[in-house]
């Protein structure tokens, strides 16, 4: 974990007189769009965004995962516009399959490597789209992270929330964790609420009487472990002494995951999100596990996209988690997105 995030809410007290301006000034920025003063860049293809309010994880990458794997067996190809945050790329760079994480940034190359979409990374989201649509030509462009994002036009706007905590602490940055205010919310089409304990579980009624649109309900399944470079020892499997790392958003999801999965690790590790890992780390890591008697290591694959084989001399596996969403969802998203189509 980073120093930032250990004192967090120790910044958040120290920055909290400014939350009020920084509230003003998002919400003048957002009119601006909405008038149109500030511009907005369009492509030539349905554009969905999925981003959220609040800093931190809130399951997005396994959501976008989902909508990519979804619209492939709808019989649409789905790309991915991200900052590329951690990547190198600066201009617009595109590409699909086995990208470098180190140009592309972390999430953007673990959706490709895991699903096979194009993606484009850049600065100017707005260039990167272009240069995907140019590219690939795919049915449906994905905003990744893109709420805020306001410079490039979106036919779909989804916001996630974290069931457990919708707004953090309720206060704007740098005051507290949410992005921009509450009502913000407006500027959505529809709302999913992230690791639910159940797909059936009730939307809390502050949200159901504030939000006008749909909101929909999802879960973060576990699907089990498997080898990152290759199967994992039977022996290992048997005697199952697990320790855990993770660069991510949510540390402690990623914990909780594990739990689903039936894996107690006998050592955690939490980095800062986008952690950029060194072969320094891992010796450590690997020292951390034998001290606590593990016999292999588990992460994410978001961070695991980030490692060296070289660098490892114990297994490693990777925790495979997925988006769930209550069903009326994907018959909501199918006919947004068939209004949108090119040709519809």
């Amino acid at each position: 974990m980073s120093w930032i995030e250990r004192h967090k809410e120790r910044l958040f007290l120290f920055g909290r007189p400014l939350s009020p301006a920084y509230a003003a000034a998002m919400r003048l920025r957002a009119l601006l769009y909405a008038r149109g003063v500030f511009r907005r860049h369009r492509v030539d293809r349905c554009t969905m965004s999925i981003g959220n309010i609040t800093l931190g994880g809130t399951g997005k990458t396994p959501l976008v995962r989902a909508v990519i794997e979804w619209s492939a067996a709808a019989g649409m190809v789905a790309g991915v516009v991200s900052r590329g945050y951690g990547g190198r790329a600066s201009g617009p760079l595109t590409g699909k399959g086995e990208i470098d994480p180190i140009l592309y940034g972390d999430e953007p190359a673990m959706l490709s490597r895991l699903t096979g979409a194009p993606v484009a990374v850049g600065s100017r989201r707005s260039a990167a789209a272009s240069l995907l649509v140019q590219s690939y030509g795919p049915d449906l462009v994905i905003l990744d992270d893109g709420f805020q994002h306001m410079a490039l036009h979106r036919d779909i706007d989804l916001c996630l929330l974290d069931y457990q905590r919708p707004f953090g602490n309720s206060k704007v940055f740098p005051g507290g964790d949410l992005r921009e205010p509450v009502s913000a919310l407006g500027r959505a089409h529809a709302v999913v609420l992230t690791r639910a304990p159940a797909l059936d579980a009730p939307v809390p009624d502050a949200l159901a009487k504030g939000f006008r649109g749909p909101i929909f309900v999802s879960i973060l399944s576990s699907k089990g472990i498997v080898g990152l470079w290759e199967e994992l020892p039977q022996q290992v499997l048997e005697e199952g002494r697990a320790a855990a790392f993770c660069g991510i958003g949510n540390g402690a999801s990623f914990v909780e995951s594990l739990g689903q999965a039936g894996i107690a690790p006998v050592a955690t590790v939490c980095y800062g999100d986008h952690h950029a890992y060194t072969a320094e780390d891992v010796k450590a890591l690997e020292q951390k596990a034998r001290n606590n008697g593990a016999n292999f290591l588990v992460t994410t694959w978001k961070d695991a996209v980030k490692l060296r084989r070289g660098w490892f001399s114990m297994p490693v596996a990777v925790l495979d988690v997925r988006a769930e969403v209550e069903p009326m969802f994907w018959g909501w998203l199918d006919e947004r997105i068939r209004v949108h189509m090119v040709g519809a």
